[in-house]
C-alpha cells in the first residue's frame, strides 16, 4: 500500500472486507535485534539511557501507550528540546523506526534519525523542515532507513522554544532491522479501500513505492 495521507500506513497489509491488519511476517527481519535501549521508558533508570538537550528534562511518566511513557519538557532555552540516542548500524542495512506520539501542550514534533557521514548531515524521518502536527491521542509513526554509519542518532523533539512548560510525551520507541529493503515486492489482493495491484519498493529511505 502507498501514497496514503498518513504516511505510516503505507507499508504491507493484511486484506479484509473490514478493518485491516499489518502483515506481522514482514515486519522485521528474522531474528532482527532491538537496536534501541529503553524504548519503553518503564522508569527513571531506562530515561537515563536518554541524554537530554537543549535545557530539556526527560521523565517517566504515567498513563503511556504501553505503561509509562517519556515525557520531554521544555527549560526554556532557545534550543528545540530534544532526547536523544545513539544507535549501532550496519551501514547498507534498512531499518524500521517507529514510536507512539501524544500531545502534552506542545502542538509539533519532530522524530528522527541523523547521521553524519565526512561532514554531511543526513536526516530520515520527520526533521526541522517536517515538523508535524502532534496528535491528540496516541498514535503510531513509522519510517525507514538505510544506513550510512554505524552510529546515527535517533533523536525525539519537541518544538517549543523558550518556554519551561510545554511539553510532549513519547513512547514504545524501536528500531530493528528490516525485510522491507529496494526491491522489496508487494501484492495487495482483495482490496476494498486500496486497489488490487503490486508494488515495489523503489527507495528504503521512505516509503516511497512504484507500481508494478
Amino acid at each position: 500500500v502507498k501514497d496514503q495521507t498518513i504516511t505510516q500506513d503505507n507499508g504491507v497489509w493484511v486484506a479484509a472486507s473490514g478493518t485491516w491488519a499489518r502483515a506481522t511476517d514482514a515486519d522485521f527481519a528474522p531474528g532482527a535485534t532491538e537496536k534501541v535501549t529503553s524504548g519503553g521508558f518503564a522508569d527513571t533508570s531506562e530515561v537515563g539511557d536518554w541524554t537530554a538537550l537543549n535545557s530539556a528534562t526527560l521523565s517517566s511518566e504515567t498513563g503511556g501507550e504501553s505503561g509509562n511513557c517519556l515525557k520531554i519538557l521544555g527549560g526554556g532555552g532557545s534550543l528545540h528540546p530534544i532526547a536523544i540516542q545513539t544507535l549501532t548500524t550496519v551501514v547498507g542495512t534498512t531499518y524500521e523506526v517507529s514510536a507512539y506520539i501524544k500531545k502534552g501542550d506542545e502542538a509539533s514534533f519532530g522524530f528522527y534519525i541523523k547521521e553524519t557521514p565526512g561532514s554531511q548531515n543526513l536526516y530520515y524521518g520527520w526533521n526541522n523542515s517536517t515538523e508535524l502536527a502532534t496528535p491528540d491521542a496516541w498514535t503510531k509513526y513509522t519510517f525507514r532507513f538505510k544506513a550510512r554509519t554505524t552510529d546515527p542518532a535517533l533523536t525525539l523533539r519537541q518544538y517549543e522554544v523558550g518556554s519551561s512548560a510545554k511539553y510532549i510525551l513519547f513512547d514504545t520507541v524501536t528500531v530493528k532491522e528490516t525485510e522491507l529493503v529496494e526491491g522489496s515486492f508487494v501484492f495487495v489482493e482483495e482490496g476494498t479501500t486500496h486497489p488490487n495491484t503490486s508494488w515495489v519498493l523503489a527507495d528504503s529511505n521512505g516509503d516511497n513505492w512504484t507500481q508494478f
